[in-house]
Protein backbone atom coordinates (compact mmCIF):
# COMPACT_ATOMS: atom_id res chain seq x y z
CA UNK A 1 0.00 0.00 0.00
CA UNK A 2 1.57 3.56 -1.16
CA UNK A 3 0.11 6.44 1.29
CA UNK A 4 1.32 10.10 0.29
CA UNK A 5 3.08 12.49 2.54
CA UNK A 6 3.78 16.13 1.02
CA UNK A 7 6.53 18.34 1.37
CA UNK A 8 7.15 21.53 -0.26
CA UNK A 9 10.85 22.93 -0.69
CA UNK A 10 9.78 26.34 -0.77
CA UNK A 11 8.08 27.04 2.04
CA UNK A 12 10.52 29.66 4.15
CA UNK A 13 8.02 29.58 6.90
CA UNK A 14 9.63 28.63 10.34
CA UNK A 15 7.59 27.46 13.47
CA UNK A 16 9.46 26.59 16.20
CA UNK A 17 13.26 25.72 16.78
CA UNK A 18 15.65 24.76 14.36
CA UNK A 19 17.24 21.32 13.89
CA UNK A 20 20.90 20.15 12.86
CA UNK A 21 21.06 18.05 10.02
CA UNK A 22 24.43 16.19 10.33
CA UNK A 23 26.32 15.79 6.93
CA UNK A 24 30.05 15.13 7.52
CA UNK A 25 32.95 14.97 10.25
CA UNK A 26 36.10 16.51 9.33
CA UNK A 27 39.64 15.09 10.32
CA UNK A 28 39.46 17.00 13.23
CA UNK A 29 35.60 15.07 14.83
CA UNK A 30 33.92 18.09 14.06
CA UNK A 31 30.27 17.68 12.48
CA UNK A 32 29.51 19.66 9.67
CA UNK A 33 25.42 19.90 8.67
CA UNK A 34 22.63 21.97 8.47
CA UNK A 35 20.18 23.53 10.48
CA UNK A 36 16.14 24.00 9.31
CA UNK A 37 13.12 24.46 11.18
CA UNK A 38 10.87 22.46 12.75
CA UNK A 39 7.41 22.34 11.45
CA UNK A 40 4.64 20.58 12.08
CA UNK A 41 3.79 18.16 8.98
CA UNK A 42 1.56 18.43 5.98
CA UNK A 43 -0.55 15.57 7.04
CA UNK A 44 0.25 12.83 9.31
CA UNK A 45 0.06 8.80 8.24
CA UNK A 46 0.31 5.71 10.11
CA UNK A 47 2.33 2.90 8.58
CA UNK A 48 3.17 -1.10 8.95
CA UNK A 49 5.99 -2.85 8.39
CA UNK A 50 5.06 -3.60 4.41
CA UNK A 51 3.52 -0.46 3.79
CA UNK A 52 5.25 2.35 1.40
CA UNK A 53 5.40 6.21 2.55
CA UNK A 54 5.28 8.16 -1.10
CA UNK A 55 7.19 12.00 -0.50
CA UNK A 56 4.89 14.05 -2.89
CA UNK A 57 7.89 16.98 -2.85
CA UNK A 58 7.42 20.34 -4.73
CA UNK A 59 10.16 23.16 -4.98
CA UNK A 60 10.64 25.77 -7.53
CA UNK A 61 13.32 25.34 -10.34
CA UNK A 62 14.83 28.02 -12.74
CA UNK A 63 17.74 27.58 -15.46
CA UNK A 64 18.66 24.83 -17.79
CA UNK A 65 17.84 21.05 -18.00
CA UNK A 66 20.06 19.53 -15.12
CA UNK A 67 19.84 16.28 -13.38
CA UNK A 68 19.95 16.01 -9.02
CA UNK A 69 19.65 14.11 -6.13
CA UNK A 70 16.49 13.64 -4.04
CA UNK A 71 17.76 12.60 -0.94
CA UNK A 72 14.47 11.88 1.75
CA UNK A 73 14.66 10.22 5.43
CA UNK A 74 12.40 9.78 7.83
CA UNK A 75 13.92 9.27 11.34
CA UNK A 76 13.86 11.12 14.69
CA UNK A 77 15.30 14.51 16.39
CA UNK A 78 17.11 14.29 19.45
CA UNK A 79 18.41 17.05 21.46
CA UNK A 80 18.09 19.24 18.52
CA UNK A 81 19.79 17.12 15.87
CA UNK A 82 18.37 14.84 13.59
CA UNK A 83 19.23 11.01 13.21
CA UNK A 84 17.46 9.42 10.09
CA UNK A 85 16.95 5.21 10.08
CA UNK A 86 19.52 3.79 8.71
CA UNK A 87 16.85 1.77 6.31
CA UNK A 88 14.31 4.98 5.78
CA UNK A 89 16.26 6.95 3.79
CA UNK A 90 17.13 6.87 0.11
CA UNK A 91 18.32 8.98 -2.65
CA UNK A 92 16.92 9.26 -5.70
CA UNK A 93 18.11 10.51 -9.15
CA UNK A 94 16.32 12.70 -10.91
CA UNK A 95 15.98 15.44 -13.54
CA UNK A 96 14.11 18.90 -14.42
CA UNK A 97 13.93 20.34 -17.75
CA UNK A 98 14.90 23.72 -18.75
CA UNK A 99 12.78 26.18 -16.95
CA UNK A 100 13.67 29.98 -18.56
CA UNK A 101 10.96 31.67 -16.04
CA UNK A 102 10.44 30.08 -12.29
CA UNK A 103 8.69 27.04 -12.22
CA UNK A 104 7.09 25.50 -9.29
CA UNK A 105 8.08 21.63 -9.92
CA UNK A 106 6.84 18.13 -8.23
CA UNK A 107 8.07 15.13 -8.21
CA UNK A 108 7.41 11.89 -5.92
CA UNK A 109 10.19 9.47 -4.13
CA UNK A 110 8.68 6.08 -2.66
CA UNK A 111 10.36 4.40 1.01
CA UNK A 112 8.99 1.06 1.26
CA UNK A 113 9.16 0.25 5.41
CA UNK A 114 10.76 -3.65 5.59
CA UNK A 115 8.50 -6.46 6.13
CA UNK A 116 11.07 -7.65 9.47
CA UNK A 117 10.99 -3.53 10.14
CA UNK A 118 11.04 -3.69 13.79
CA UNK A 119 11.46 -7.23 14.65
CA UNK A 120 14.76 -7.00 16.09
CA UNK A 121 14.34 -3.63 17.78
CA UNK A 122 11.11 -3.35 18.67
CA UNK A 123 11.91 0.41 19.96
CA UNK A 124 11.83 1.04 16.26
CA UNK A 125 8.24 1.31 15.78
CA UNK A 126 6.19 5.09 16.52
CA UNK A 127 6.55 8.29 15.53
CA UNK A 128 9.37 9.34 12.89
CA UNK A 129 10.07 12.73 11.63
CA UNK A 130 10.72 13.19 8.23
CA UNK A 131 12.93 15.58 5.88
CA UNK A 132 13.81 15.62 1.85
CA UNK A 133 16.91 17.86 0.50
CA UNK A 134 18.21 18.48 -2.46
CA UNK A 135 21.95 17.87 -2.72
CA UNK A 136 23.47 19.79 -5.16
CA UNK A 137 22.86 22.55 -4.76
CA UNK A 138 21.88 22.03 -1.42
CA UNK A 139 17.79 22.95 -0.52
CA UNK A 140 16.78 21.25 2.56
CA UNK A 141 13.07 20.96 3.51
CA UNK A 142 11.67 21.56 7.00
CA UNK A 143 11.73 18.66 9.34
CA UNK A 144 8.36 17.69 10.17
CA UNK A 145 7.92 16.15 13.88
CA UNK A 146 5.66 13.21 14.12
CA UNK A 147 4.87 13.09 10.14
CA UNK A 148 4.86 9.36 10.12
CA UNK A 149 3.49 6.51 12.89
CA UNK A 150 5.28 3.14 12.44
CA UNK A 151 3.03 0.66 14.60
CA UNK A 152 3.70 -3.50 14.35
CA UNK A 153 1.46 -5.98 12.84
CA UNK A 154 0.35 -9.08 14.89
CA UNK A 155 -1.89 -11.75 13.77
CA UNK A 156 -4.98 -11.53 16.13
CA UNK A 157 -7.51 -14.25 15.42
CA UNK A 158 -11.23 -14.22 17.35
CA UNK A 159 -14.51 -15.04 16.64
CA UNK A 160 -14.36 -19.12 16.39
CA UNK A 161 -17.10 -20.95 16.70
CA UNK A 162 -17.93 -24.72 15.13
CA UNK A 163 -20.36 -24.34 12.55
CA UNK A 164 -21.95 -27.91 12.10
CA UNK A 165 -20.46 -31.41 12.05
CA UNK A 166 -20.28 -33.87 9.67
CA UNK A 167 -20.35 -38.23 9.29
CA UNK A 168 -16.79 -39.11 7.78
Amino acid sequence: MTTILEFNLSNPAALGSSVFIPESVDANGVIWGDYTPAESPPNTLTLIPGDTVRFKVQFKYLGPATSYILHCALGRQYAGQFDEDSVLNKDFSKSVSKCETETTITTTADITIPANYGDYIPSRYGWKDAYCKITDPKLVSPIYIDAINIVSFEPTFSDIKINSFEKV
